[in-house]
C-alpha cells in the first residue's frame, strides 16, 4: 500500500472570502504539501464540492482564510465529513481565539497552522506518534523510542545501530540513486505532488543540501521516518544513497558548532497516547535507558514546540497527552 492509499480520503480544503493576494504564498504551500486539496474563494463553490464527498472514511481538514469567513466555522461544524476547522488570518496582531468548539485551531502565523494541519491529519489516520513507545512485555508495530531494559531489546537497538553504521561506510555507487528513485516512485506511485517533488530531487538535489530536503514536509521525510519507525531494514538500506549525506552533513554541522557552542537548550513537542505517556514515565523514573530510533527534530523556539505538542488546539477529542521535552545539548554530553 503507498502513501497515497493511507491519505486519499483526506482532503484539505481551503475558502476565502473573495480573492486575496495575501494570502497567495500560503495557498501556494498548501498546494506543494498536500495532493488532495481544493482552495476556493466562491461560498456555493466549496458548499458544494463538500456535499458531493461521500461519508464514512472521507476526512476534510477546512481553512477558513480570514476573518470574513469566520461565521462559517458554525454553519458546516456538524457536517460528518468535516474533521477538523482552522481559522487563519495573517492580518491579525495577535493570535485568534473563538469558543467554537469545532474550531480546532485559529493562528495568524502560516507555521503553526501547517504543524497542527499535518499532526491532525496523521492523528485522524491513525498513524502513530513520532514516539511510538513499547516495554518488554508490549511490542507495536511502529516504534522510535527503545526501552533497553531487556537483552533482546538491547540487541535490536545495537543492530541497528550497527546497519546505520554499515551504511556510513558503504562506497557510493550511481546504481544507489537509481535504485532510490525507483522505490520512491513506486512508493509514491498515485501522489502526483510527491511525484513532483522527486522530479525536483533529481534536477536539483546536492550533497550539501541533505538537511534541507529531509526537514522539507515531503517525500523524504515521510518515507525516512515511516521506515525507521517500523525498522524496515530493506527500506532503510535501499535509502542509503540520501542516508550516507544526510548523516555526513550533519556530522558536519556537529563539528563546526562545537568549536563555539558551550551548550544549547532545545525543545521538543510532542503529542503521545496515554498509555505510552505512562510508560515513558515509569521507565524514566526507574532510570531505565530509552533512545531514539530516529531523527529527532527540535527547535529553539518554545512556541513552536507548544504547537507540536497540541497546547494550543481548542479540542483535543482523543484526550492525547501534550508533552514538552527540554534538552540541554553540551560538548560534554
Amino acid at each position: 500500500m503507498s502513501l497515497y492509499d493511507e491519505y486519499r480520503h483526506q482532503h484539505v480544503v481551503g475558502l476565502e472570502g473573495g480573492i486575496d493576494p495575501d494570502y497567495d504564498q500560503l495557498k501556494k504551500h498548501l498546494s506543494d504539501t498536500f495532493s488532495n486539496i481544493q482552495i476556493y474563494q466562491d461560498l456555493d463553490a466549496c458548499v458544494d464540492f463538500l456535499c458531493n464527498l461521500s461519508e464514512g472514511k472521507t476526512r476534510v481538514y477546512l481553512i477558513l482564510l480570514g476573518l470574513r469567513t469566520a461565521y462559517m466555522a458554525e454553519l458546516i461544524s456538524d457536517w460528518p465529513q468535516i474533521a477538523h476547522i482552522y481559522l487563519y488570518d495573517q492580518k491579525s496582531e495577535q493570535p485568534l481565539l473563538s469558543n467554537n468548539k469545532y474550531l480546532r485551531f485559529s493562528t495568524n502565523s502560516s507555521r503553526n497552522l501547517f504543524i497542527s494541519l499535518v499532526r491532525d491529519i496523521e492523528l485522524e489516520q491513525g498513524i502513530p506518534p513520532a514516539m511510538t513507545y513499547f516495554t518488554s512485555n508490549t511490542l507495536t508495530t511502529e516504534r522510535s523510542l527503545r526501552d533497553l531494559c531487556s537483552d533482546h531489546q538491547s540487541a535490536t537497538f545495537v543492530w541497528h545501530q550497527l546497519l546505520i553504521d554499515v551504511i556510513r561506510q558503504l562506497p557510493r555507487k550511481l546504481s544507489d540513486k537509481e535504485e532510490m528513485i525507483d522505490f520512491l516512485r513506486s512508493y509514491f506511485q498515485d501522489d502526483i505532488v510527491q511525484q513532483q517533488h522527486i522530479d525536483e530531487f533529481i534536477a536539483k538535489y546536492e550533497s550539501k543540501d541533505a538537511i534541507r530536503w529531509y526537514t522539507k514536509p515531503e517525500f523524504l521525510f515521510r518515507v525516512l521516518n515511516r521506515a525507521f519507525r517500523t525498522q524496515n531494514i530493506d527500506n532503510i538500506f535501499t535509502l542509503r544513497y540520501f542516508l550516507q549525506d544526510l548523516y555526513h552533513q550533519l556530522e558536519n554541522e556537529y563539528q563546526t558548532q562545537r568549536e563555539w557552542l558551550e551548550s544549547v537548550i532545545v525543545h521538543r513537542g510532542q503529542l503521545m497516547y496515554q498509555d505510552d505517556f505512562d510508560a515513558l514515565l515509569k521507565n524514566s523514573e526507574q532510570g531505565n535507558l530509552i533512545a531514539f530510533n530516529s531523527f529527532l527534530s527540535t527547535t529553539f523556539d518554545l512556541d513552536v514546540a507548544s504547537v507540536f505538542a497540541g497546547s494550543n488546539t481548542n479540542t483535543n477529542p482523543n484526550e492525547i497527552p501534550c508533552s514538552l521535552f527540554f534538552n540541554n545539548a553540551s560538548k560534554s554530553s
